[in-house]
């Protein structure tokens, strides 16, 4: 999750902004992909009364359609992320 949107997220249910909450966001939502986050914010921002708690977020994430994307752009994703899979790992250069 990026920090724009983490901020939206905190301006729109009136919470303050907390690094170390954005953190634990950032942290639980980096292995999704960036579109289908925010797309769950969106969707959420829209629906929900409250603050969502990241099992919501996550919940909205995976009923959202899947993304259909390359292999190839998944594992440039990642790296871009900083994400390498221990299979990505141990295939030969």
């Amino acid at each position: 999750m990026n920090k724009k949107l983490f901020k939206m997220l905190c301006d729109n249910y009136g919470r303050s902004v907390s690094i170390e909450l954005y953190e634990m966001f950032d942290e639980e939502l980096k292995m999704y992909d960036p579109v289908l986050v925010k797309g769950a914010i969106k969707k959420i921002l829209s629906n929900n009364k409250y603050f969502p708690t990241l099992s919501e977020i996550k919940e909205v994430i995976r009923e959202l359609p899947p993304l259909i994307i390359s292999e190839d752009e998944k594992i440039k994703r990642w790296k871009a992320k900083g994400i390498v899979p221990v299979w990505l790992q141990n295939e030969k250069s």
